[in-house]
């Protein structure tokens, strides 16, 4: 069954869609600002890791076949194809690791896609928040939600997720995260 919601976050629509994609994945969320897209899929293995004292869980990205670039140069300059994964940077795992249970040590898999850009909206903000509602929606245990935006300052007025040409004015460029 094909879910969607939607909110307007500084006047334009942030949507979050579920049934869908990717159907064999424990969870898997297609995130969208402007025409932007980001695809967040996990899948965990049901038995835990014997003698584990780490959480075993794998995050990676893909930026469609991409390499990620400073998104202030991103609009000067033409991306690289790589044809492989990117490690998922700390954006993604900061806010969200913290948020597996302790007692938790099953293998988990945390993998985001940027299916389309607009080469105005970073999928950043994107991936971390369809990779929380992709871990709540499935059976693994997770403590979530997180949420997060971006916030820039252009002539003193707070901007919510501001494009890439906004951010290149703004004197002030925060990315928040919040904890349930």
């Amino acid at each position: 069954m094909k879910v969607t919601k939607e909110i307007e976050l500084g006047g334009k629509v942030f949507s979050l869609e579920t049934g869908r994609f990717a159907k064999q994945a424990h969870g898997a969320v297609m995130a969208r600002f402007g025409d932007t897209m980001v695809l967040a899929t996990v899948v965990a293995k049901e038995e835990p890791m014997p003698g584990m004292t780490t959480f075993p869980c794998r995050w990676s990205t893909r930026e469609g076949g991409l390499r990620r670039q400073d998104p202030r140069r991103l609009l000067q300059t033409r991306s690289t194809p790589v044809g492989k994964e990117i490690p998922l940077g700390p954006d993604y795992r900061r806010p969200i690791r913290p948020m597996f249970p302790d007692w938790y040590q099953c293998r988990t898999q945390v993998i985001v896609t940027v299916y389309s850009s607009d080469q105005e909206h970073d999928g950043d903000v994107l991936g971390a928040v369809a990779a929380s509602a992709a871990l709540m929606i499935s059976d693994i245990p997770f403590e979530g939600p997180i949420g997060e935006v971006r916030v820039g300052r252009i002539n003193g007025e707070l901007i919510i997720n501001p494009t890439f040409t906004q951010l290149q004015t703004s004197d002030m460029d925060i990315n928040g995260r919040r904890h349930r």
